[in-house]
């Protein structure tokens, strides 16, 4: 029994049921050492989780650099380009790691080497195979700047240019002459860039708009010179004129229903500026 100071013996008692103080702190420590063993058992289980994931990682990686390596480039889709042409302009090479393909630059690369190539979808086939999948692009449009004559395709991407307009005009009779505000930046794969650089939004919008319409395939030439005076030529006999491009849907559909009343040898000039539009026939 414990003995205090005075050697007086104490002893410890428990009242009513309850632990004494040394159970209690028996009881604590032991329940300390619990806890304690606790969070050492999680620690194990979490680092060797990490530990195991760590090693799947590297087993992964290591497989991919080991196996997935490119042996054939393939390409499909119609274009007026070869194929060995098309793999020369990717950039891929032999060996290259599948995974390592830089799409982006892939797709830019051979669509500025070939601008009449409008799109380049990169497909892995595993283990060894890349698709090159492309899509044709259509010229569209032309314009003129410095004697030399630009093709465009419906998103104002430069596919060519040419000084013969003649023998443009011959081998795509559809294609539609631009006038336009001052364009500034025009290289062959690229985007036309204007003065103005609000101006290639509202240029595309209005073209696209007219793209779309009933009047597109006897359209010769668009003219957006000027926003508050656009015009259009119909089928080489009519000038339809446009105002501003507010309502410009409506307005061309108001053409095409006055178009209807006239037949083929009819010509002159078209105002659908307003709801009172006006025809002068010459």
């Amino acid at each position: 029994m414990p003995v205090n100071a005075c050697g007086f013996i104490m002893e410890t008692f428990t009242i009513g049921g309850q632990p004494s103080n040394a159970e209690r702190i028996s009881n604590n420590t032991f329940e300390r050492l619990r806890e304690l063993n606790r969070q050492r058992r999680s620690r194990r289980m979490i680092f060797s989780f990490l530990f195991a994931v760590a090693v799947c990682i590297v087993f992964v990686v290591g497989c991919v650099q080991l196996f997935f390596n490119v042996t054939t480039v393939l390409v499909e889709g119609e274009t007026g380009y070869s194929d060995d042409g098309i793999r020369q302009a990717s950039g891929i090479l032999p060996e290259q790691n599948l995974y390592a393909l830089d799409k982006a630059a892939i797709e830019q690369s051979v669509i500025t080497q070939y601008p009449y190539i409008k799109r380049v979808r990169v497909d892995r086939r595993l283990p060894t195979t890349v698709a090159l999948i492309v899509q044709e692009d259509e010229p569209r449009y032309y314009f003129e700047l410095a004697g030399e004559y630009f093709v465009l395709s419906d998103t104002l991407r430069v596919m060519e240019y040419t000084k013969d307009i003649a023998e443009l005009l011959l081998r795509e009779p559809g294609i539609i002459k631009l006038n336009t505000q001052r364009i500034i930046y025009a290289v062959v794969g690229r985007q036309i860039k204007f003065e103005n650089s609000d101006y290639f939004e509202y240029a595309q919008n209005m073209l696209a708009t007219f793209l779309g319409s009933e009047l597109s395939e006897k359209i010769s030439l668009i003219d957006f010179n000027d926003k508050f005076n656009i015009y259009i030529l119909y089928d080489d006999r009519f000038k339809i004129e446009f105002g501003n491009i507010e309502n410009i849907a409506m307005k061309i559909d108001f053409a095409s229903r006055i178009l209807n009343r006239f037949n083929e040898t009819d010509s002159g000039t078209i105002n659908v500026e307003n709801e009172e539009g006006f025809v002068i026939i010459s």
